[in-house]
């Protein structure tokens, strides 16, 4: 009887420390720093169909809370976007030191204006793997998000597969901060190399370094609300560092945009 009634009056208790103790919780610090630029460098005044010069320096924080089948994140990006992100300066200076053409057009970059976004992602898991989390190992997720803000204000969902070789996709977060790469967390006892492709599409309300600053006259172009992207990439992780290698294929941007925008990233974490 006794055994009972504790088990009776402790079952609550019990499931919800259960429970706390099957969740992982991480924070990950970024800095960003982007430049973004009309298709044509060589032109030095506006160019009225085409994305204005702009850049952004902006710090992400991101927190993470982990279960065995799911992901939620949340975020805040605070920075500035105008010349005082320093991005004509390092465009210049990567430029001319590798003799690239010379971006001409940076006096008609967007203003100086402080930015904050607050972002939240709720991710599902769908893993196939063994309790020791070695071999090849796959998974899916799918997900919804949101942010708000005056650099970025949209909604969107995703589809994502991935594979590999001691491959953790419970670890492995799609970071919601604008203009941001993902996320490794935690730490692993063996080395994992991966694969990943995601799909991704948004509603977008309102994108600064397209439509111009928000308070002061700048250059800008109107958006179309509705854009797509697939990303597929690479990846490697150990004990206390992972890289992550991809290509970014979106849909038009914005209207009357000529061309598709393709991009290249690769991103570093350190696990401290």
């Amino acid at each position: 009887m006794h055994i009972w009634l504790n088990a009776w009056i402790l079952k609550g208790d019990l499931r919800k420390l259960a429970k706390v103790s099957a969740e992982k919780r991480y924070a990950a610090f970024s800095l960003y720093q982007g430049m973004f630029t009309p298709r044509n460098l060589s032109c030095a005044e506006v160019i009225p169909d085409d994305r204005p010069y702009a850049g952004l320096l902006a710090v992400n924080v991101h927190l993470v809370k982990i279960t065995a089948t799911g992901q939620k994140v949340f975020g805040m990006t605070a920075g500035l976007v105008g010349p005082h992100s320093l991005a004509e300066k390092a465009q210049s200076w990567l430029h001319e030191t590798f003799d690239w053409t010379r971006p001409m057009g940076w006096k008609n970059q967007l203003r100086d204006e402080p930015v904050l976004n607050l972002w939240f992602g709720r991710n599902w898991l769908f893993y196939h793997g063994n309790n020791e989390h070695d071999g090849f190992q796959y998974g899916a997720k799918t997900g919804v998000n949101a942010q708000l803000g005056n650099l970025l204000t949209s909604a969107g969902g995703f589809l994502e597969l991935g594979l590999g070789w001691n491959f953790r996709p419970e670890l492995e977060v799609s970071c919601l901060g604008p203009f941001s790469g993902d996320l490794s967390v935690g730490r692993l006892e063996k080395f994992s190399i991966f694969g990943f492709m995601r799909a991704e599409g948004r509603i977008v309300a309102r994108n600064l370094l397209l439509q111009g600053n928000t308070f002061v006259s700048s250059p800008g172009v109107k958006i179309n609300h509705l854009y797509s992207q697939i990303t597929v990439g690479l990846g490697y992780r150990n004990a206390f560092s992972a890289a992550r290698f991809y290509l970014v294929v979106r849909s038009k941007e914005f209207q009357g945009q000529k061309y598709h925008d393709p991009y290249l990233g690769l991103t570093i974490d350190l696990n401290l």
